[in-house]
């Protein structure tokens, strides 16, 4: 550990929401043609064996559309002292489902929010990792 008196440098919040980021979750939505109807595509998996037997179908399946959804891949020791002052004043459920929002972004918590497909234990999973991600390790309080 250094003896120095570290210099910090000024980088606001926004830099770090905006820097370089990591892939944390995708939701796969399957595509509608204008009517609402699902839109079918042959199945990729079938493709070389049906190429190898030209009596069988391809099978169809649902067309999808995979959303890519991140978070800063920089820990940011700035949050983890803004989470660990809101674990005392907001408890530590509130303070991980703030830092999971920010970290991640509002429109990725509202689209998730939205999920009916969504198991709570990958909830608590994606959220561990966020925060644990964000923190650069730190362990959160118990």
């Amino acid at each position: 550990m250094s003896t120095a008196t570290p210099t910090i440098k000024h980088t606001p919040e926004e830099a770090w929401l905006a820097g370089e980021r990591v892939t944390i979750f995708f939701i796969d939505h399957e595509v509608l043609d204008d009517d609402g109807n699902v839109v079918y595509e042959d199945d990729p998996t079938d493709s070389a064996d049906a190429a190898r037997d030209e009596d069988r179908e391809i099978r169809q399946v649902p067309k999808v559309e995979r959303v890519e959804y991140t978070m800063p891949k920089k820990p940011n020791a700035g949050m983890a002292l803004k989470y660990l002052k809101s674990t005392r004043t907001m408890g530590v459920e509130a303070a991980m489902g703030w830092l999971f929002e920010l970290a991640i972004g509002g429109a990725a918590y509202e689209e998730l929010s939205n999920e009916t497909d969504f198991d709570i234990d990958d909830l608590a999973t994606l959220m561990q990792t966020v925060v644990t991600r964000a923190l650069g390790g730190l362990e959160p309080p118990k």
